[in-house]
């Protein structure tokens, strides 16, 4: 009798990956490692900007309280004057003389004759807004007098504007962009203005205390 032995080929399970499998599992790796990357930076760059708004909008709120606050020691006796610094920018200097105003200076706690909100602008045409308080009276006051203290509000702006509300009858309301003494006592304020790193206008309205 004839025995025929059959050998069965079977793959031996301490075989190792091909190169095949390898170069595979590399890519996968690869493509995984740069999802990875990519969503990290996502939300960095996503965390970062939503703290910069952040500060913009406290930067903003924080300088809109110090005009308010500086808008209520108007009284019956303050003068009102908004007029074009520079024609060709449209930067403008807001005015009140004798406001009841009190402001820190040398270690002092000093009565503001004068607070002038002067606008300017760079070569850039970035625009700045400065408060110069003044403790002497304005008919002391000239272009070379220094102001008593500086202390710049806000910065890097395509523009900033004041406007002062007028109505002289039913028909006839605007908002002017220049205010003179003898127009009396105006009762509200428009302030605009728009930050260089954001395209949104802000647009702030002050009233002033009454009679």
């Amino acid at each position: 009798m004839q025995i025929t032995h059959q050998h069965r080929t079977r793959r031996s399970t301490a075989q190792g990956f091909t190169l095949l499998e390898v170069i595979l599992a590399i890519s996968i790796l690869a493509i995984l490692t740069g999802l990875i990357v990519v969503i990290t930076r996502t939300a960095i760059t996503i965390s970062v900007s939503l703290v910069e708004d952040q500060v913009r909008q406290e930067h903003s709120h924080a300088f809109e309280d110090y005009v308010d606050r500086t808008f209520e020691n108007y009284t019956n006796e303050s003068r009102t004057t908004l007029e074009i610094n520079d024609e060709q920018t449209g930067t403008q200097i807001f005015t009140l003389d004798d406001i009841n105003m009190r402001f820190p200076s040398q270690g002092k706690d000093i009565h503001a004759k004068r607070c002038e909100f002067i606008t300017s602008a760079n070569a850039a045409g970035i625009f700045r807004l400065e408060l110069h308080n003044y403790a002497t009276s304005d008919e002391q006051i000239t272009e070379q007098t220094e102001p008593t203290s500086s202390l710049i509000l806000i910065d890097n702006l395509r523009f900033l504007t004041w406007e002062i509300y007028k109505k002289s009858n039913k028909d006839n309301e605007k908002w002017d962009s220049e205010w003179q003494r003898g127009q009396g006592r105006p009762s509200q304020i428009r302030l605009t203005y728009q930050r260089a790193d954001d395209f949104a206008e802000t647009s702030h309205l002050i009233w002033l205390p009454a009679n």
